[in-house]
């Protein structure tokens, strides 16, 4: 069986560890990241500067990142950084399924795309991958799945989202969690695409529909 479909078949059983709903949204989040990597470790300008990528090990690091989430629904591992957590329950799933210079090398790619400080291209393609994933709709649907699981609503994360826009979260995110151009572009784009649909929501949720027909007294 290929690496990567070992490494995938293993994380898929720790996240469904997580109940129905939970597991949905972390197996669903480690498939786009994992799709989003392959694209962004194939760009003209990371070829350019590393001419060999280790695709198989950003996919793995991408479907393993989220490991420890699954369990602290279970309270399991509160103590240490999530990634490190992560990459510590995957290696014990995986020893003696897949060699373990290759458990380890996924490993350090998977910490090191928590560091700013890293030159690994490998985690610099993970980093940009999940932060992208913060972006747009895509983060937006997050975002509303994170408040329901509060008990708040819309409401809620319209809020949050006025807060991050008048304290320039946004224009931050993007110039200082990117690493690549390319995927600066398109999380710029995406947040600008999001200011049609936020004006949207928030016309909708204060019946502003209504008064501007100004057919109430």
């Amino acid at each position: 069986m290929p690496e990567l479909e070992v490494v995938k078949q293993a994380a898929l059983g720790v996240l469904r560890t997580a109940g129905p709903f939970t597991a949905s949204l972390l197996i669903d989040r480690a498939e786009r990241i994992a799709l989003n990597a392959d694209y962004i470790a194939q760009l003209d300008e990371i070829t350019r500067i590393e001419t060999i990528i280790d695709r198989s090990v950003i996919s793995c690091a991408a479907y393993i990142s989220d490991l420890a989430v699954a369990l602290e629904q279970n309270q399991i591992f509160y103590s240490e950084p999530v990634f490190e957590k992560s990459a510590a329950i995957a290696a014990e799933k995986l020893a003696g399924k897949i060699p373990r210079a290759r458990i380890e090398k996924i490993s350090k790619v998977l910490i090191e795309s928590a560091s700013r400080l890293t030159r690994m291209c490998e985690a610099m393609v993970l980093s940009d991958a999940r932060s992208l994933d913060d972006m747009g709709l895509v983060g937006l649907l997050r975002e509303f799945c994170r408040c329901l699981g509060q008990g708040k609503g819309i409401s809620a994360m319209l809020t949050g989202w006025k807060r991050r826009v008048e304290y320039g979260y946004w224009d931050a995110r993007i110039n200082e969690s990117f690493r690549f151009e390319t995927t600066k572009k398109i999380a710029a784009q995406r947040i600008a695409r999001m200011e049609k649909l936020i004006a949207q929501l928030e016309l909708e949720s204060s019946a502003s529909e209504f008064v501007a027909l100004k057919t109430l007294p």
